[in-house]
């Protein structure tokens, strides 16, 4: 897997945390969400298939040159937690509404 192969799609953007779907191809690879504070930048990354060390650090390389040099401090710290998991659902307000609605009556 070579760090062209991935496509970063934003998913939203605050202050101080932006979130993104990675593809490599049409295929979904990884979730990552940022989150940079005073002196140190967080990623929490959901691999949605396993990868070997190799490909999660190219991966993760991919990641800092593309998303994290350009909104990190030269003198910040990284710290990245990756995880392996699936997508279970996307749920918004009116499915919680909707949900505690059915409860109630």
């Amino acid at each position: 897997m070579h760090n062209h192969e991935f496509s970063f799609l934003r998913q939203y953007r605050t202050l101080a945390s932006e979130g993104y779907l990675i593809r490599v191809g049409k295929e979904s690879l990884s979730h990552v969400d940022v989150h940079l504070s005073n002196g140190a930048t967080y990623m929490t990354v959901v691999l949605f298939r396993e990868l070997d060390e190799k490909q999660t650090l190219d991966l993760l390389c991919s990641l800092e040159e593309n998303l994290i040099s350009s909104v990190q401090s030269p003198d910040d710290e990284l710290y990245v937690s990756v995880f392996r998991g699936t997508q279970e659902g996307f749920y918004t307000e009116h499915h919680l509404e909707e949900h505690r609605g059915r409860q109630t009556s």
